[in-house]
């Protein structure tokens, strides 16, 4: 099942059939942020870096392999507070999908 946490120390639960993407503290805008999440999610080319195709992405993901994938993002408070807003909701809305998909992938979230 694909959740969302929110965690304080972040020491993810791994093996080798899972795909982790973490996403540093270090991003401080929605560009910033959204390539940071095209390089270590793996977008394709076509990502158009916008929340539209994030979303798009992230309801696809057909080049990761490994049924479970485990997106950490070390903090998102340094982000204006409509940037976490958008985020937000649209990784409930991917989490919300992939619980509808999930004999494909099952992903999880962690939001320190």
């Amino acid at each position: 099942m694909s959740k969302i946490m929110f965690k304080t120390n972040i020491i993810p639960n791994t093996d080798q059939n899972t795909f982790v993407a973490s996403i540093r503290s270090t991003v401080k805008d929605k560009n910033e942020l959204l390539s940071e999440i095209s390089k270590t999610l793996l977008f394709p080319n076509y990502f158009g870096c916008n929340w539209d195709a994030l979303n798009d992405c992230l309801c696809d993901l057909t080049w990761i392999n490994e049924k479970k994938i485990l997106i950490v993002f070390e903090s998102i408070s340094q982000l204006d507070s409509k940037t976490q807003e958008v985020l937000l909701e649209i990784l409930n809305q991917i989490v919300q999908f992939w619980n509808t998909n999930d004999d494909i992938h099952d992903i999880e979230i962690i939001i320190g």
